[in-house]
């Protein structure tokens, strides 16, 4: 006799787990780093990114090489180097490359959204602003 649709309400109408204090300051330090990176990179790496989009990757990545690395910058604003790092410096790490990750998505999205015309004029706008 099979019981997984009991299983399956009984996992619906479970409370969903809260997350802890030090949860959330994890993740409010996180969010934070990569707010601030992008108050001091968003234009270069929005640069980059419509770049890539437009199809000039030589170009594209000429402007990431202004680009820090997210994890090293992260480390950096909690004061370790990678030497140091550990894991939970780590988590932070990695929670601010999701935010900037997000960042990504919905530059791509909105660009892939436009329709052909649209497209090609933005490209020509961000060619000739590089």
């Amino acid at each position: 006799m099979k019981r997984w649709p009991v299983l399956i309400v009984a996992m619906a109408l479970a409370p969903l787990p809260t997350a802890t204090r030090a949860q959330d300051a994890l993740y409010a330090l996180g969010t934070d780093i990569g707010a601030k990176y992008l108050s001091e990179h968003s234009k270069d790496l929005w640069l980059s990114l419509k770049l890539q989009e437009c199809g000039k990757e030589s170009a594209s990545a000429k402007v990431g090489r202004n680009l820090p690395n997210s994890v090293r910058y992260a480390l950096s604003e909690q004061g370790k180097t990678e030497k140091e790092a550990d894991n939970v410096a780590l988590l932070v790490a990695q929670i601010t490359r999701s935010y900037l990750l997000g960042y990504e998505v919905g530059v791509r999205t909105q660009h892939r959204r436009l329709n052909d015309d649209g497209k090609a004029k933005e490209c020509a706008s961000v060619v000739a602003s590089d």
